[in-house]
C-alpha cells in the first residue's frame, strides 16, 4: 500500500526504508511462510505472550458456546504492569445458573491449556461480537465496546438492520431524483425565461435599421442582463478599475480587443451581461445563418470569420483590422471553440497578432465556474456561481512576433490564474464542435 489515507503520521509509523510494517506474525517452514497473527493482538500477561487465536480455539471448544464467536484480548493495567487477560464468548443460554457454570468451564479450559486463568470472562448473545465482513474477529473493536460498557447491549435484530439499510439506500435515491428533479426544472425556468425575454428583444430588431447596429447591442445586453437577474445568477464582476479604464480608452477612440477564456455555450450571455462596454463579437460565419442568433448576430454587425475557407481568412482578418484601427472594440475568443475537456485549450495566435498590428489595448476577461453552468453537450443550464474577472490592460510594446508570444502568454496566466482550471498541453482537446 502507499499509505493510509488521509493520515500521513500513521503512515508515517509503520514506513520504514520504503517498506510496510503490516504487524503480522509468521515464521518460515521449508521455503514458505505462515501468517499467525498480529503483533498487536498479542497479549502481555504476567512476562508470558499469549496468542489469541489460540485461545479462542480452546474456548470455542467449549460445550454451550459458539465456535468462531470467541475474542480474548488484552487492556493494559498501569497498577500490576501487565495486561488484564479478557476473554468474550457469544452463547445461546440465558439462565444465570447455567452462564456461570459455563464461565467456570471456560476458566478451567485455559487453565489446563494455558497454565493461567483469565481475568474476566464476558458471556454475550448471539452476534453480540463484531466481525469483518469477512467473518474475522474484530478484537480492537471487541476491546473498545468492552471498555465503553456497550459489548452486552442488546442489538437489532437482523431482519430490522435490512430494513433500515434497504430504506437508507431509498432515501439516497430519492434524494439524487429530488435533486435531478430540481436541476432539470431550473434548466427549463432558465429556457422559458430566455424566451419570454429574447423572443420580444428578437422581433423588435426586425424594426431596428440596419445602420444602427449600436441600437441593437444594447438591446442584446439587456436581455443578457435581464435573463441572469431572472434566473437568479447574476455574475460577480471584478477589476472594475480595470474595466472603466478600458472604457475610457474606448471612448477615446482608442483600439481595444477584448480576449475571454471559452468553456460554454453561456459564455458570450455572460460578457453582454457583465461588460459594460459596446463590443463586437469575432463569430463564426455559419451562426449568421442560424434561424435565431443569425438576427442578432447580423443586427449587432458582429464580426464573421470563415473558419473553414482559408481564402476568406485573409480578408475577415483584415476587416477586423479596420474596425480595431476605427476605434470599434472588438472580443475574440483566443481557443477558438471549446469542448467537453475541463481545461484551457492551447491560444491561436490571431488575436495577439491582430493586437500587435493594431496597436490595440489589449483586456484580458477571464471566466470563471460556466463550464459548470452550460457545459458542451448539455442543454439544460445548471444553478451556479459565475465570475468575471477583468485583469490590467496589456500594451503591445512592438511589432515583433516575439511580442505576440508575451502577449498571448501573459493573458494565458492571467486566465490559469482565476478560471480554477488547468492548461491543456493537447492541439486539440477532443473533436472541435460543428
Amino acid at each position: 500500500m502507499q499509505g493510509y489515507f488521509g493520515n500521513p503520521l500513521a503512515t508515517q509509523a509503520v514506513s520504514h526504508d520504503g517498506w510496510i510494517d503490516s504487524g503480522d506474525l509468521g515464521y518460515q517452514a521449508e521455503g514458505e511462510l505462515y501468517v499467525t497473527g498480529r503483533f498487536k493482538d498479542i497479549i502481555i500477561k504476567g512476562g508470558r505472550n499469549l496468542y489469541p487465536q489460540e485461545i479462542e480455539e480452546v474456548v470455542g471448544g467449549v460445550s454451550g458456546i459458539r465456535q468462531g464467536c470467541v475474542a480474548a484480548f488484552g487492556i493494559s493495567n498501569l497498577n500490576t504492569g501487565t495486561e488484564r487477560f479478557i476473554i468474550v464468548a457469544e452463547t445461546r443460554i440465558n439462565d444465570e445458573s447455567e452462564l456461570e457454570s459455563l464461565k467456570g468451564k471456560i476458566v478451567n479450559r485455559v487453565i489446563d491449556c494455558l497454565g493461567l486463568p483469565p481475568d474476566i470472562v464476558v458471556t454475550v448473545p448471539p452476534h453480540a461480537v463484531p466481525k469483518t465482513s469477512s467473518g474475522k474477529i474484530r478484537r480492537d473493536a471487541c476491546r473498545r465496546l468492552f471498555q465503553e460498557g456497550k459489548l452486552v447491549q442488546s442489538r437489532r435484530p437482523t431482519w430490522l438492520q435490512v430494513v433500515t439499510i434497504a430504506l437508507g439506500s431509498v432515501g439516497g435515491y430519492v434524494r439524487r431524483g429530488f435533486h435531478w428533479l430540481c436541476r432539470t426544472l431550473y434548466g427549463f425556468y432558465t429556457w422559458w425565461i430566455l424566451g419570454i425575454i429574447g423572443v420580444p428583444c428578437w422581433l423588435i430588431l426586425w424594426f431596428v435599421p440596419a445602420s444602427d447596429s449600436g441600437l441593437s447591442r444594447r438591446i442584446y445586453r439587456f436581455l443578457c442582463r435581464c435573463t441572469f437577474s431572472f434566473i437568479g445568477m447574476n455574475p460577480l464582476l471584478e477589476g472594475q478599475d480595470h474595466l472603466a479604464r478600458a472604457a475610457s480608452l474606448a471612448s477615446q477612440g482608442k483600439p481595444l480587443l477584448l480576449v475571454s477564456n471559452h468553456s460554454s455555450y453561456a459564455d458570450a450571455l455572460v460578457l453582454g451581461a457583465a461588460l459594460a462596454l459596446d463590443f463586437r463579437f469575432l463569430v463564426k460565419s455559419e451562426v449568421a445563418s442560424w434561424p435565431v442568433l443569425g438576427r442578432f448576430v447580423r443586427k449587432c454587425d458582429f464580426l464573421l470569420v470563415h473558419r473553414y475557407d482559408a481564402s476568406q481568412l485573409s480578408p475577415d482578418f483584415q476587416k477586423v483590422h479596420s474596425r480595431l484601427k476605427e476605434g470599434a472594440v472588438v472580443h475574440i475568443f483566443p481557443e477558438g471553440t471549446f469542448t467537453r475537456a475541463r481545461g484551457l485549450r492551447p491560444f491561436q495566435m490571431g488575436a495577439f497578432k491582430l493586437a500587435v498590428e493594431t496597436n490595440s489595448y489589449l483586456l484580458p476577461v477571464t471566466l470563471c465556474h460556466l463550464r459548470q453552468v452550460l457545459p458542451e453537450g448539455a442543454w439544460l443550464p445548471r444553478w451556479h456561481p459565475i465570475r468575471v474577472v477583468v485583469g490590467p490592460l496589456l500594451i503591445p510594446q512592438s511589432g515583433e512576433l516575439a511580442e505576440q508570444v508575451r502577449l498571448r502568454n501573459a493573458v494565458q496566466k492571467e486566465f490559469l490564474r482565476h478560471c480554477g482550471e488547468g492548461a491543456l498541453d493537447l492541439i486539440l482537446a477532443g473533436p472541435p464542435r460543428e
